[in-house]
């Protein structure tokens, strides 16, 4: 069985996949997608965990106005107003 395979069968068994709920059918479908891609990619569960955590953190300092990120694009979009 390939993790594809497996995530499948646990979605279905957490009501994720052909359900009337198109927000669960709709992050079933995402996790599916996530799934294929990281299988072709050879990842292991070391990399994934990085990988997630690494996203968590961005999304993070996305939802922080206050990030240096941010900070620093608003700067910008000022010096491009005025000039």
């Amino acid at each position: 069985m390939t993790l594809a395979q497996f995530a499948h069968a646990w979605l279905e068994r957490q009501g994720m996949i052909d359900t009337d709920s198109v927000f669960d059918a709709q992050i079933g479908r995402n996790v599916l997608r996530l799934i294929h891609h990281l299988e072709q990619d050879v990842c292991s569960l070391k990399d994934v965990l990085l990988l997630f955590a690494i996203v968590t953190n961005i999304y993070k300092a996305y939802d922080d106005a206050q990030s240096d990120i941010w900070q620093a694009y608003r700067r910008e979009e000022r010096r491009r107003k005025a000039s």
